[in-house]
């Protein structure tokens, strides 16, 4: 399968990639293929031994696929190519903008980082996704647009996101150990922090979304790749974040990052 990772810049997607094959869902396991490995073994170590937000290489952070194995057991279940271009390919103004967005159209589906934080401060998620899917439709044979979408609400760790969430009833604690926060209805927290972060413009982005994609197939995600500090073993509501400016305080434990392209895979094969 081929994926698209869409996000405005800022909105974390490679952090969110080197994320991937150190994430614990289950029984799931991410392998890099011959051609990936090098930038998952640099962004792993960045993560969790430098204790470093990883930084994009000009080279690498334009050349795609990035070949994954996703597995319960020794073979793949699924491989996915992921197709990640910086966010500022997506500018509107961009000379190559309808390569790129030929480029998109080929993928079988895409996931999607929401940035509550950047929504704030920058408003941009509308006018991004609107363009975008147009233009990556116009590119695509007719009535093979929209394609599977899996949204993620990223950055549930930082406090900016995480307090106001958590003041609005958004956060249950899990059952097992180490009793991280959760959100049992991850649509529902898109729409609340659509509205809370973004205003109008957010809420113009949320329904952009319902306009251009297909609800049924459409999932959503709460998201984290660097997740709650718990340096004692238990989630501490006095001492839960995880990173000050670039460094990375506590172990690393991605909320939700496996999971968006496993939902990916089953809507897509559905839909074949």
């Amino acid at each position: 399968m081929r994926i698209g990772l869409l996000g405005t810049p800022g909105s974390g997607k490679l952090t969110f990639l080197s994320a991937l094959p150190i994430a614990d869902y289950g029984n799931w396991v991410v392998r890099p293929d011959a051609a990936t490995v090098d930038f998952v073994t640099s962004a792993a170590k960045t993560l969790t031994e430098d204790k470093r937000f990883p930084v994009r290489d000009p080279v690498r952070g334009s050349r795609s696929p990035l070949g994954f194995g996703f597995s319960r057991g020794v073979r793949p279940d699924f491989r996915a190519d992921v197709v990640n271009r910086p966010g500022e390919h997506f500018r509107h103004d961009r000379e190559d903008r309808e390569t790129i967005a030929k480029d998109l159209a080929s993928c079988d589906g895409y996931v999607l980082l929401f940035d509550p934080i950047g929504e704030r401060w920058r408003g941009d998620g509308y006018g991004f996704v609107s363009a975008l899917a147009q233009r990556v439709n116009a590119h695509c044979p007719d009535g093979e647009f929209p394609k599977p979408l899996s949204v993620c609400c990223v950055k549930y760790d930082d406090p900016q996101v995480f307090l106001p969430a958590l003041g609005h009833g958004w956060g249950t604690e899990q059952d097992a150990e180490p009793r991280f926060p959760r959100v049992a209805d991850a649509e529902g927290f898109f729409a609340w922090a659509c509205g809370h972060f973004g205003g109008g413009k957010g809420e113009r982005f949320r329904a952009e979304i319902l306009k251009q994609f297909d609800p049924r197939r459409t999932a959503y995600f709460v998201t984290s790749s660097i997740g709650f500090k718990s340096d004692r073993r238990r989630f501490d509501l006095d001492d839960f974040v995880n990173a000050q400016g670039s460094r990375i305080l506590g172990e690393v434990h991605p909320i939700n990052v496996v999971e968006p392209f496993v939902e990916l895979a089953r809507m897509i094969r559905g839909a074949s």
